[in-house]
This record gives C-alpha cells, structure tokens and sequence, in this order.
C-alpha cells in the first residue's frame, strides 16, 4: 500500500481491536479500497444521520 508523504487531512487515532482492524484492512485490501476511506465513509455516514442533533442546541 502507498502511503502519501504529505496528508491533506490531519491525522487522528483510534483505538481498535486488533483482530477487527486486520479483518477490515484484508477485506478492504481485496475490495481495493483503504481502511482510511471506509472509516472517512462510515462517520460520513453517522454523521449525516444524527447531525440533526446539533440543529437541537
């Protein structure tokens, strides 16, 4: 996997299991993808579905 010398996003951690982030990166490894794009993905998406939780403030 080619990892980028300069990151356009700021870089955060996470804590994950580690047999759960071995299983995500081969499964995305075979769907061509990086586990960075499927997480970008996933709080993309749990964003937009309780965002209206912030419009309540």
């Amino acid at each position: 996997m080619i990892v980028p010398t300069r990151r356009r996003t700021p870089q955060h951690t996470v804590a994950v299991d580690d047999e759960l982030w071995q299983t995500a990166r081969r499964i995305a490894e075979l769907r061509r993808e990086r586990v960075s794009d499927v997480l970008r993905a996933a709080l993309m998406r749990y964003v937009a579905r309780h965002k209206h939780l912030l419009q309540e403030d």
